[in-house]
């Protein structure tokens, strides 16, 4: 960098206000949106103080009111705004917040650079003109040419200040940081090799350290991968502390980290030797463990991170939130990814597969009865329904029970419907109930014996020409269902020696009663 770059950089570090006016004044053709090798503007550098220091808002005001600064300049994927907002304490970001509207209002934003390639266009010699697209890409582009091998011996280096480099692109295995001010651009990952002491980011030098756990817990939250430079740094702090951060819903980091869309965050907090089963079995207000939260969040691969975790166990599998639903649960609600979270879940070393089927939320609902129930509601939940039946003998006495509340359900909707539900839409609304419904009871007949459907077919063989009947729109919906739900009530009580069946019987009393 030039001589002006490293005085402004020095004016800004020293919080001195007559330099920087001078420079300002003496250079305003220069460029302030680049001072550093990782391209951060002198609005940035402002942003990012020395170790030791806070961010100084007569500078950074300066910079937005008197230099030619874009107030909109992304570093680390933050804009200055963004940064503020999360990065920096509330007394900081009240004073420069009002001042950075102000710029971002009269701020011209430059000429896209489609409009600079265009004018190479203009060139009448061909090889002119490739030469200049080739420059133009050189300078266009976002890695840095820089190595390490300028600035250390052996492998490491001591007390640096880093702030202006982007380490982006550098293989740092076997590289030792020892007490150095990192950059907020980083790594997406470190390699195991990779050493790192007693080391700072600015980001840190804006809080005082009883606020670094709420700093990280914010990073967690950020739709913006942080730098593993960042993450690490506080987490070398203290680790517990960090981790243990609830916000004011009860969140903690792991389980703001697991509703992000990337897994980046989530694998470094899994992998740290801090996280063990006390952080991972943590909860929010709402009941919600990190896995009911990844699963929520419809994100498969968060959701296999946590089920690789060594202290993932039953315990974990088999938590309730508030509404009482587990993990497995709100993956047969939300029916996402094809039945890969549910599958995962079901399938899981430590999963009791028996107690995940018959487990009850504060409705009274375990799995097969929710997907049923809003499969009635919002014609959905076929998959979950379908994969659950897959499961076999594990769901059978919950298919049996459930197919009598179905039929009582579908019922009682049929009906609440008007006079006028005849109407074509409201047919085919009835029959995708009624294919739902069928799946279940053809599995009944097919499980009754636990040999194949003919011998079903014979045992059930009136009620079962019903209802092949009413598939086929021969018979009502009462004519061929009535008949069935009674032949089902009656080898119920054959099975089970209860001689009054009726709807007074919970699901969750007979459960225990059969299994």
């Amino acid at each position: 960098m030039s001589d002006f770059t490293d005085a402004l950089q020095l004016a800004i570090d020293t919080a001195n206000l007559p330099a920087l006016g001078q420079l300002v004044q003496d250079y305003p053709d220069r460029d302030y949106n680049n001072i550093s090798n990782n391209h951060a503007s002198a609005l940035w550098w402002s942003l990012m103080p020395p170790r030791g220091k806070r961010i100084e808002p007569k500078i950074v005001t300066y910079l937005l009111q008197h230099a030619p600064i874009n107030p909109e300049q992304t570093l680390a994927g933050y804009t200055p705004r963004q940064y503020l907002t999360f990065a920096c304490t509330q007394e900081i970001s009240d004073i420069i917040l009002p001042f950075l509207t102000e710029a971002e209002r009269h701020f011209n934003k430059p000429a896209a650079q489609k409009d600079d390639l265009a004018a190479f266009h203009h060139q009448q010699d061909l090889s002119t003109f490739v030469q200049a697209l080739e420059e133009f890409a050189i300078t266009s582009s976002t890695s840095t040419s820089f190595t390490l091998d300028e600035l250390w011996q052996n492998d490491e280096l001591i007390d640096k200040d880093l702030r202006g480099f982007d380490f982006s692109y550098t293989n740092l295995a076997n590289k030792t940081f020892v007490r150095c001010i990192l950059p907020l651009t980083g790594p997406k990952k470190l390699p195991s090799t990779c050493k790192l002491i007693d080391c700072s980011v600015p980001m840190t030098h804006t809080y005082l350290r009883h606020q670094w756990p709420a700093l990280f817990h914010q990073l967690c939250k950020s739709t913006t991968p942080p730098s593993a430079f960042t993450l690490f740094c506080l987490l070398e702090k203290d680790a517990q502390a960090m981790l243990s951060h609830h916000d004011r819903y009860g969140n903690t980091p792991l389980i703001s980290a697991s509703g992000q869309k990337y897994r980046r965050t989530l694998d470094y907090i899994l992998k740290h030797p801090a996280c063990d089963s006390t952080i991972l079995h943590q909860t929010a207000l709402n009941g919600f463990n990190a896995l009911i939260n990844a699963t929520v969040c419809k994100n498969a691969s968060n959701v296999n991170a946590i089920l690789e975790h060594p202290d993932c166990d039953e315990h974990l599998l088999t938590h309730q939130n508030r509404d009482g639903n587990t993990a497995f649960m709100c993956a047969v609600a939300l029916e996402s990814d094809n039945g890969e979270i549910m599958h995962n879940i079901f399938t899981h070393r430590y999963a009791p597969q028996q107690f995940l089927l018959t487990q009850h939320n504060r409705l009274g609902h375990h799995a097969l009865s929710l997907a049923l129930n809003l499969n009635i509601k919002f014609q959905s939940q076929s998959q979950s329904i379908k994969r659950l039946l897959s499961y076999g003998q594990k769901i059978y006495p919950l298919a049996l029970i459930q197919l009598i509340n179905t039929i009582f359900r579908l019922e009682a909707h049929i009906k609440a419907q008007p006079t006028r539900r005849l109407a074509d839409a409201k047919k085919e609304h009835i029959f995708e109930q009624t294919t739902t419904l069928k799946e279940i009871i053809i599995f009944f007949l097919r499980s009754i014996d636990h040999a194949n459907e003919q011998k079903a077919q014979k045992l059930f063989k009136k009620e079962y020409d019903l209802l092949s009947k009413f598939l086929q729109a021969n018979i009502s919906f009462f004519d061929a269902l009535n008949p069935l739900r009674k032949a089902i009530y009656q080898h119920w009580q054959d099975l089970t020696g209860l001689a009054n069946l009726d709807k007074s019987h919970s699901c969750q009393q007979i459960v225990k009663i059969t299994c």
